[in-house]
């Protein structure tokens, strides 16, 4: 190989400076490497660590997702089964509502009835020439009329 000659004071310094850049080289890359080492080692930790939050069985976000969908699961059954409740609820509500509306309308027919009877009873004026015959003509009234 042809090249440009050197004078040889600085061929002998080529050298000299060649190897101190390398040492210098040497050193940076072993510092570099130490500290991917070390970075590598706390990433492998923090992953371990990330690991045991994620799968562990107890505290886990896995258990803890788990026990979520049982959760939810078990609250819509309860769900379902008070949604039941409540539709038999209002079905017995409903029949007896239905019930007492008619009774109550009975009751209220019986009520006008009684209204009218007792209208009728009172628009008639007693029949008889004594207080005596007009209290026995009362009671007669009232017993035909209220005692059906």
């Amino acid at each position: 190989m042809m090249g440009i000659p050197l004078p040889s004071f600085l061929s002998g310094q080529l050298w000299k400076i060649a190897t101190g850049a390398a040492g210098v080289i040497a050193l940076v890359l072993g510092f570099m490497l130490i500290s991917t080492t070390i970075e590598n080692h706390q990433l492998s930790n923090r992953n371990k660590d990330l690991m045991t939050q994620i799968e562990d069985p107890n505290t886990g976000y896995v258990a803890k997702l788990a026990q979520a969908h049982t959760n939810v699961a078990t609250l819509q059954n309860q769900l379902k089964e008070s949604l039941a409740s409540y539709q038999k609820l209002e079905k017995e509500s409903n029949a007896k509502l239905a019930d007492t509306e008619i009774k109550l309308k009975a009751a209220q027919d019986q009520t006008e009835q009684m209204k009218g009877q007792l209208r009728r009873f009172l628009a008639t004026k007693p029949q008889g020439s004594t207080l005596e015959a007009q209290i026995n003509d009362i009671d007669r009234r009232a017993m035909a009329e209220f005692l059906k």
